[in-house]
C-alpha cells in the first residue's frame, strides 16, 4: 500500500515529497486537515497540505456528530471529544475518539471525558497532552461550564484539572501556542490563557474585537493564534501575537460570513476555515474552504471544497514536530 499525504511512513522507509518542483530528499509528508462533525452525516473530510486537494476518509463515525471537539498530538493521532447527535443540541457524549494519522481509523479509548460534553472546545501541548473545554456539562438546555479535562497522549488518561475558565462558557473556540500555552476565545470577548507549564488558567487583559458564539481557532505555533466565525455570522477574523498576548482583527476576512466551521493548520505556512453556516439555521452547512496564508495574512477560498455541507463541525490536523 502506498503513502498517504499526512501519513507518517513506517520505520526504515524512506519518503520524498517535492520542493520548489526538485525532490527534496527524505523529508516527511506535509500533512493534512481533517474535519468532522455535522449531526446530518458521519464522514472525515481531508485536505492535504501539499496541494489543498480534498477527500473523504473511508474511516466513519458509526453515527453523525456535531458540537464535536478537535485537538492533535503533532503528527500522530487526531483526538475528537464529546459532541451530540442530535442537529441544533441534544444530549451530549463522555466519549473520546483516537485516530492515528498513520491508519485514520478513529476508535474509542477507554478514558473519557469527566462529563457528557458538547459545544466545547480543545487545543494540544503537542508531544505531552490534549485540554478541553467541556462546554455544555448537561443534557440539552443546561448551563455552560467552566470546567478543562486533560489527556495525556503518553497513555491517554483523561482527568479534569484543577484549574477552571475564568467563567463558564460553551460555543467557544480554541488553540495553542504549543510548549507554552492554550488559549481560550469566549462566546464573548474574553480570552483565557492555561499555562501548559503548571496548567494555571486566567483571563488576559486582551479582548477579542466582537462578541459572537460558535467560533473556531488555530494557530501558528510560536508566532499566533487566529479564531474565526461566529453567530450570527461573521467573517471577521481575530489574531493573537503569542510574543505580548496582543488581539486585533486583521484586514483579511473570511470569504464569506458564516459560524459553526471547524478550523485546523499546518503550523508555519497557513490555517485553514471549512465549512460552517452562512444561515441562521443549523442546516445552513457550507462546503467552503477557505486559507490564511502565515506570511502575510492573505485568505481565500480554495477551489477543492468538502464533499458536502457542514455546520456545527471541527477541525484539527498532522501538523508533523511542533
Amino acid at each position: 500500500m502506498g503513502l498517504r499525504y499526512g501519513s507518517r511512513s513506517r520505520p526504515g522507509t524512506m519518503v520524498s515529497t517535492w520542493l520548489n518542483g526538485l525532490v527534496s530528499g527524505t523529508v516527511l509528508p506535509p500533512g493534512a486537515a481533517y474535519w468532522s462533525g455535522d449531526a446530518t452525516t458521519n464522514t472525515i473530510d481531508k485536505t492535504s497540505f501539499l496541494d489543498d486537494a480534498s477527500s473523504v476518509l473511508s474511516t466513519t463515525f458509526s453515527g453523525g456528530r456535531s458540537y464535536m471537539s478537535a485537538a492533535s498530538n503533532g503528527g500522530v493521532a487526531a483526538y475528537f471529544a464529546g459532541g451530540t447527535a442530535v442537529l441544533g443540541g441534544g444530549d451530549g457524549y463522555n466519549v473520546i475518539w483516537k485516530m492515528p494519522f498513520d491508519t485514520e481509523s478513529v476508535a474509542t479509548i477507554t478514558p473519557t471525558l469527566s462529563s457528557t460534553a458538547s459545544q466545547g472546545a480543545g487545543c494540544a501541548n503537542s508531544g505531552t497532552a490534549a485540554y478541553w473545554s467541556l462546554g455544555r456539562e448537561s443534557p440539552d438546555g443546561g448551563v455552560a461550564s467552566d470546567t478543562i479535562d486533560k489527556t495525556l497522549f503518553a497513555d491517554d488518561a483523561t482527568a479534569a484539572i484543577t484549574a477552571t475558565l475564568s467563567v463558564a462558557i460553551r460555543r467557544q473556540g480554541a488553540y495553542a501556542n504549543s510548549g507554552t500555552a492554550g488559549y481560550w476565545c469566549h462566546d464573548s470577548t474574553i480570552i483565557d490563557k492555561t499555562l501548559f507549564s503548571n496548567d494555571s488558567t486566567s483571563a488576559l487583559a486582551a479582548t477579542l474585537s466582537n462578541s459572537v458564539t460558535y467560533r473556531g481557532g488555530l494557530a501558528n505555533s510560536g508566532t499566533a493564534g487566529y479564531t474565526a466565525y461566529g453567530y450570527a455570522n461573521t467573517d471577521v477574523i481575530n489574531k493573537l501575537a503569542f510574543a505580548s498576548d496582543a488581539n486585533a482583527a486583521i484586514t483579511p476576512t473570511l470569504s464569506s460570513a458564516r459560524w459553526g466551521g471547524g478550523a485546523a493548520a499546518k503550523s508555519g505556512t497557513a490555517g485553514y476555515w471549512a465549512g460552517g453556516s452562512t444561515s441562521g439555521s443549523s442546516s445552513g452547512g457550507t462546503t467552503a474552504i477557505d486559507k490564511t496564508a502565515f506570511t502575510d495574512d492573505a485568505t481565500a477560498a480554495i477551489t477543492p471544497v468538502l464533499a458536502v455541507g457542514k455546520a456545527e463541525m471541527c477541525g484539527t490536523a498532522d501538523s508533523g514536530t511542533l
